[in-house]
């Protein structure tokens, strides 16, 4: 019988194209790149579409929080006016797909096995900018979180140093909608499968969106966040599977909004192996390893309704999060649902309807304009 044979491949550069400068016009289509990347630093009113990405990058070491050097290759499409569509990014060990900027959408793409090395500063999706939007992707099998998220704003003040006020609220917008999120955090610990924080959260809408089927928290907004919107939004499996002695106890969050100002309202979240929903309610802690800006009481003007979360109650363990003061959120809290048995009709099929006779039916509340157009005797 004859010998088997196989191909060895070499990586031979970083970047298949490198843009390094301010460039008008440009458009990407129908390309395959493998083992090489590409990076556009300034581009307006360019446009990528039909790209596949296989191998882009690699990284020899665990960076943790440390900034990668300059030598490390970003998949990076940062500018203005851009439009991606149709876009693979496969079998990175670091970053997935970048995006940097001012009125960018990316629609319809696939960001599978990135981020093996488990490093949080490593992104599978980031996200940073303003009029930004995610629809209609799926993103899944990563080492640490998987899509962050931040609208740039006014960072914290040193101690001791006067905070400026944050940006203002109107025209901030950025929007993942319609993505499908999971099998995420295979390697790192204290993350979250869609991920944003701070200041930087105000403006952010996430709905429509499931997210599933990670070893840490689902949804997050940590320290700090403020203003954002969380709607339409299906959960579960947070925590799941518990690969070591500490991931899962506490860690099994389905949706964690610290801060305040949000606007919750028709998520599903359920099979989250420690709280479905967690609300803090407490002053926020102080951290003093890192800025921060003034600590305020959290969630006294958040706004959550309609929302089915079994072992959302009002008590320390589960609204308390990480903090110990106990108690419901200020702001409204009306018509979530703390059972268990939500008759959805095929979890396991992707149909996440109630049932005819699913407790979830008629229960919401009457809420204008978050609840216009619903149909039966009460919004579901």
């Amino acid at each position: 019988c004859e010998a088997p044979t196989a191909a060895v491949e070499i990586k031979a550069r970083n970047y298949a194209v490198w843009v390094g400068t301010a460039k008008e016009d440009l458009s990407f289509e129908g390309l395959t790149f493998k083992g090489a990347t590409l990076n556009l630093k300034n581009c307006t009113r360019c446009t990528l579409t039909n790209l596949t990405l296989d191998h882009p990058t690699y990284d020899r070491e665990i960076r943790e929080l440390n900034t990668p050097s300059s030598h490390v290759a970003q998949t990076l499409v940062a500018g203005q006016h851009i439009a991606l569509k149709n876009i693979v990014v496969t079998q990175s060990n670091n970053n997935g797909l970048l995006l940097n900027g001012y009125n960018v959408s990316l629609d319809n793409c696939l960001v599978s096995y990135t981020d093996w090395v488990g490093a949080l500063q490593y992104k599978p999706l980031g996200v940073i900018g303003n009029q930004m939007s995610v629809t209609r992707c799926t993103v899944r099998d990563f080492g640490n979180a998987g899509v962050t998220t931040a609208i740039p704003n006014v960072a914290p003040a040193a101690p001791g140093k006067p905070q400026q006020p944050p940006e203002p609220m109107a025209g901030r917008r950025l929007e993942v909608a319609y993505t499908h999120i999971y099998n995420g955090a295979r390697v790192g610990e204290d993350t979250a499968a869609l991920y944003s924080g701070g200041w930087a959260a105000a403006g952010t809408v996430w709905h429509h969106n499931w997210v599933h089927d990670t070893t840490e928290k689902c949804i997050r907004f940590d320290d700090q966040s403020e203003n954002a919107t969380i709607h339409h939004n299906v959960i579960y499996n947070c925590g799941e599977p518990k690969f070591d002695a500490s991931s899962g106890l506490n860690s099994g969050l389905g949706l964690v909004a610290k801060g305040d100002g949000h606007i919750i309202y028709a998520n599903t979240i359920f099979a989250a192996n420690f709280s479905e929903m967690c609300l803090s309610s407490c002053i926020e802690k102080e951290k003093p390893y890192r800025h921060q800006y003034p600590r305020i009481l959290q969630n006294a003007h958040s706004q959550i309704f309609n929302t089915a979360a079994a072992r959302a109650i009002p008590n320390e363990t589960h609204y308390g999060c990480e903090c110990q003061a106990g108690g419901s959120p200020g702001g409204n809290f009306t018509a979530v649902y703390n059972g268990s048995d939500l008759r959805l009709v095929d979890v396991a099929a992707h149909d996440y309807r109630p049932t005819h006779d699913s407790p979830l039916v008629d229960a919401g509340v009457v809420w204008p304009p978050y609840t216009d157009g619903y149909v039966g005797a009460a919004p579901d």
